[in-house]
């Protein structure tokens, strides 16, 4: 008996190493899970603040596409044709 308790109290001691490997990983995920989150959370006020500048940019465009539409219809500018002799 003494036999088979050596191989009982070989693999508590295994089985223990295990359950602390499981509880390490578990851990480990859970600090990983942790970061990701941290980084779509940033990411999307990232993503916030380019919809916000890039709303700003088309409304500026289309201030200066209107102004420059303006200016072309109030002055016809013409450009006189130069001939260059050979």
């Amino acid at each position: 008996m003494s036999r088979v308790d050596n191989k009982i109290g070989g693999l508590e001691i295994e089985i223990g190493g295990l359950k602390q490997t499981q509880q390490q990983l578990e851990a480990r995920l859970q600090a990983l899970e942790f970061k990701v989150d941290t980084l779509i959370t940033q990411l999307d006020e990232r993503v916030t603040k380019l919809e916000a500048t890039n709303q700003i940019w088309k409304s500026n465009f289309r201030v200066v596409n209107k102004t420059f539409a303006e200016l072309r219809r109030k002055f016809k500018i013409g450009i006189p044709m130069l001939m260059f002799q050979q």
